[in-house]
Formats: structure tokens, C-alpha cells, sequence
């Protein structure tokens, strides 16, 4: 995937002039939800024929065959990884009352 998630959660909650220590805290924080949640959309996207390779990519760590293998074997990969991000982070803000 060619998405740098750290700097679209800092762009999206307009985080980018907030101490690092505090930056990093919420970063963590919300980059953990999303994590979980991208990993569940791309599951759910992912042929199951192809699950066992996906198990066999993530125990091996490497993470450039693993981001190769998702972005062949599911259809506009990057595009669903970026939108579910946007999605969370939209959430997130709601819920935080932050415009």
C-alpha cells in the first residue's frame, strides 16, 4: 500500500502543530482502531482461497510481499485502505466533537 497512515491521521485531525509527545499519544491511540479496522475490511475482501497465503505472508513479516500480495488480490486495495481510514478518523472526530 502507498498510503503513509501516520501523516493522513495527522492531516485529517488537523494534528500537525500539536506537541510530538501529545501527537504520538493520539496517534497511537487512534492508529491502533484503525489498524484493527482496516485489517477487517481488507479480510472481508480478501478471496477466501486466498486466506491461507495471508496467514503464511503476516507470520513471515515481510511487510512489502505481504502489501504486494493484498494489492493482486483485492481490487483497488489502496483506495479501500485510504477510504476506510477517512471513514474511522470521521467517526473518531464525531465523537470527539472536533470539526
Amino acid at each position: 500500500m502507498d498510503i503513509d497512515f501516520k501523516q493522513l491521521i495527522i492531516k485529517e485531525l488537523a494534528i500537525e502543530n500539536f506537541p510530538p509527545e501529545a501527537r504520538e499519544r493520539i496517534l497511537v491511540k487512534v492508529g491502533e482502531n484503525i489498524m484493527k479496522r482496516v485489517t477487517l475490511v481488507l479480510l472481508e475482501n480478501l478471496p477466501e482461497k486466498n486466506r491461507p497465503q495471508l496467514e503464511t505472508l503476516s507470520q513471515a513479516g515481510d511487510a512489502i510481499a505481504l502489501q504486494n500480495f493484498l494489492k493482486s488480490n483485492i481490487i483497488d486495495a489502496d483506495d479501500l485502505v485510504k477510504k476506510t481510514i477517512q471513514e474511522a478518523i470521521r467517526e473518531f472526530k464525531e465523537l470527539a466533537g472536533i470539526k
